[in-house]
């Protein structure tokens, strides 16, 4: 809309799952720096889809990831529960699929869960340290019909929940930045590109993923380094401050680096 918030995300794929929010005080603002975008939730926003959350991800396999930047601690705790958890993307109707932030001792953990229709509630969930806050990280969900829910966050090993789980009944809206509407989990931090499939990828195939989507970031944390070490030859310099000035604008870092080339080359930098 004319302030910078968004009325609608639109679907890439080519399926029109489009996720819209018609109530202006609850959309997230997107920004886009150095031709790099995401979307600011603020505890308070999040995207819902038209289409039924089956859409997105099926009820008996699927896969999400989504580009992560915490920006405060999750105001959900280690309550071993869905509902526990600040959602990413999910299911918005009930706590039945989703990828997730919660609170563990003070530092964010990333999680991946199923609700199964086995016995009435067949819940599993999978948990894994990180991502960082004020750090870009990639959180990756997936669950294997008839078999596990496994997380996994950037380069680190998938995480699985350890037991087996049932097909959901999952129905309702497909959410960006909450789960579980009669809950309290809404998202505090930046989300980039989300990938959902009706499948659940192969570790390879997510490894794969995840690196497609971390390498803007990487990128931009390289040349940050190269400024810091300020023993590199003008040239090489001269772009590494270009890469981190785009840094400094999209990212809220790189204070403690060097300002301009010149600097750089001094060796009290």
């Amino acid at each position: 809309d004319a302030s910078g918030n968004v009325s609608t995300l639109s679907d890439l794929s080519g399926n029109a799952r489009d996720l819209t929010q018609a109530t202006s005080t609850k959309r997230p603002h997107i920004v886009d720096e150095g031709g790099l975008s995401w979307l600011e939730f603020n505890g308070h926003y999040y995207l819902q889809s038209l289409a039924d959350v089956t859409a997105y991800v099926p009820r008996s396999q699927w896969t999400m990831l989504a580009e992560v930047e915490p920006t405060a601690i999750p105001n959900r705790d280690q309550t071993n529960a869905a509902w526990a958890t600040n959602g990413i993307a999910g299911a918005l109707s009930s706590p039945d699929v989703g990828i997730s932030l919660r609170n563990n001792a003070g530092a964010p953990e990333a999680g991946a869960w199923q609700v199964g229709s086995d016995g009435g509630f067949d819940p599993a969930q999978a948990f894994s340290a990180g991502p960082e806050i004020a750090q870009w990280s990639v959180v990756a969900g997936r669950f294997v019909h008839a078999g596990s829910v496994l997380v996994q966050v950037d380069d680190g090993a998938p995480v699985s929940a350890g037991t087996t789980v049932s097909d959901s009944t999952a129905s309702g809206p497909f959410s960006l930045g909450r789960i579980y509407t009669p809950g309290t989990g809404f998202l505090t931090g930046r989300v980039g590109r989300v990938l959902t499939y009706d499948r659940a990828l192969s570790d390879a195939e997510t490894t794969q993923d995840i690196d497609y989507l971390k390498t803007p970031w990487r990128e931009i944390e390289l040349a940050e380094s190269i400024v810091a070490d300020c023993t590199i030859g003008s040239d090489e310099t001269r772009a590494a401050i270009e890469l981190v000035d785009v840094l400094r604008r999209f990212n809220d870092r790189g204070s403690d680096t060097c300002a301009n080339e010149d600097q750089c080359l001094e060796p009290a930098c």
